[in-house]
């Protein structure tokens, strides 16, 4: 039926009545005005075909809900227009078995700089897999999409969500073996996808997540963290994975962590698996490792992507929590990458950032003498356990060199028990430290220049 005027939920009533056991399909033509404060809800096996806008003008809760419980609801097509009023939720089903929702529209929730609860697009509960496929939303104070609870599973796939003040795609209390499939994440506030609190088993992949149009771009892309708002431990956020997600111009790009914000409670991720992800231009870090308490183990990362971030890395694991893991291949991340490099002298025509540029063919060179030094500002107190550079002439191998670290970048001292590998790359591996500056002291013998084609300083 073509319903024109928004007596469309007694419609639907009417019809459910007169039709008991089939399925229903509204068809909404046209624009709607919802002015109540009773939401159009749906009943069980209803279908939703919007070809039009329904304009919310009065506050209230929800402008689409179902009832309690429900399964086999869909909504397809259509806009829904908040008219920027914040604290309302355009869909909203609360315990529904197998839902679908696809092609809608939910706009102007209200202002992305101020936070209010509650999400543009909610689903909890409910059982089987619970779609959302190609939605678009943008402008709300609260999440763009938000689940909750481990009964449903959910397939958040293709959608283009913009500008909520919390997340596109915010995995929420416990939810557990769900996707999150090539969505388009653009200046959201908090996260790009946030798997949180025991959540597990989620599978997070080909997303892109950016906040290059908000000054000073808050919020990360990829994030999996738990969070003990209460006393006592929460279950464990276990056994996530996020692969393929591409994180450019976000505050940190991919975020492991965990927290306590409760006296005595207690929170960890563990048995999360990264790789093969991006995360470029990030302000802060490219990764993010943050952990609490002894449960938050096995966290691993790998051949992930890093370029002109911050901080490629910062580890902060804390009160027993394990580090990160990185392999296949051992992480090949740069802490010097790109960071500010100072040198006893230079001659012309070389320079010292040309040493941490990661070019092999630019360099610094010495000026002058028997002895000179490069050192790295590494951009803050990290860990690290492995420097490499290449010198400018093969047999400089021969010149003695000297590892030096220190936390204010005037008083240094040498790194003990530094075994160098032969070739012409030089290696020096020793126990971890941690330190903000690096300096390479080189002493010249048999009269080779002293200088560095690239400085490297690796956390393994």
């Amino acid at each position: 039926r073509d319903l024109h005027s928004f007596p469309t939920r007694r419609s639907s009533d009417l019809a459910v009545a007169a039709n008991p056991g089939s399925f229903i399909v509204l068809h909404m033509n046209g624009a709607f005005t919802l002015d109540g404060t009773t939401p159009l809800t749906l009943s069980s096996n209803t279908a939703v075909l919007l070809n039009g806008t329904i304009n919310v003008t009065k506050k209230i809760s929800q402008a689409i809900t179902d009832t309690n419980p429900a399964s086999f609801v869909s909504i397809s097509g259509g806009t829904i227009d908040l008219h920027g009023q914040g604290g309302i939720t355009g869909i909203y089903f609360p315990s529904t078995k197998m839902a679908y929702i696809d092609h809608v529209t939910v706009i102007n929730g209200g202002v992305p700089t101020t936070r209010t609860s509650g999400g543009m697009i909610q689903l909890q509960r409910g059982g089987g897999y619970n779609i959302l496929y190609r939605n678009t939303v943008n402008e709300s104070g609260g999440r763009c999409l938000w689940t909750q609870y481990a009964n449903a599973h959910y397939v958040v796939m293709e959608n283009q969500l913009s500008n909520c003040n919390m997340d596109a795609v915010d995995f929420d209390s416990s939810t557990s073996n769900s996707y999150a499939i090539g969505n388009t994440n653009l200046d959201n506030y908090r996260y790009g996808v946030f798997i949180e609190q025991s959540d597990s088993f989620n599978k997070i992949y080909g997303n892109y997540t950016t906040t290059r149009d908000i000054p000073n771009p808050p919020g990360h892309g990829i994030g999996v963290y738990n969070n003990a708002t209460a006393s006592g431990t929460r279950a464990v956020t276990d056994g996530n994975t996020a692969f393929a997600n591409v994180n450019d111009v976000v505050a940190n790009g991919l975020r492991i962590g965990s927290i306590s914000t409760a006296t005595g409670g207690v929170a960890e991720s563990a048995h999360t698996f990264f790789f093969n992800n991006v995360a470029t231009n990030d302000r802060s870090q490219g990764i993010l490792f943050d952990t609490a308490f002894p449960g938050s183990v096995e966290n691993y990362l790998s051949q992930t992507v890093l370029a002109n971030n911050g901080t490629d890395l910062s580890q902060q694991n804390t009160d027993g929590a394990a580090p990160p893991e990185f392999f296949n291949p051992p992480s090949a991340i740069n802490l010097a990458l790109n960071r500010v490099a100072t040198a006893s002298s230079t001659s012309s025509g070389s320079a010292p950032v040309n040493a941490v540029d990661g070019l092999a063919f630019t360099n610094w060179k010495a000026n002058s003498g028997l002895n000179a030094w490069l050192a790295v500002d590494l951009g803050g107190s990290v860990g690290f356990r492995r420097v490499v550079f290449k010198s400018l002439d093969p047999l400089s191998i021969l010149q003695p060199v000297r590892i030096q670290i220190s936390a204010d970048g005037i008083n240094f001292t040498d790194i003990r028990g530094v075994t160098e590998l032969p070739g012409s790359v030089r290696t020096f591996i020793f126990p971890a430290v941690t330190a903000r500056y690096v300096r390479v002291n080189i002493q010249s013998l048999l009269g080779f220049e002293i200088g560095l084609r690239e400085l490297g300083v690796y956390p393994q």
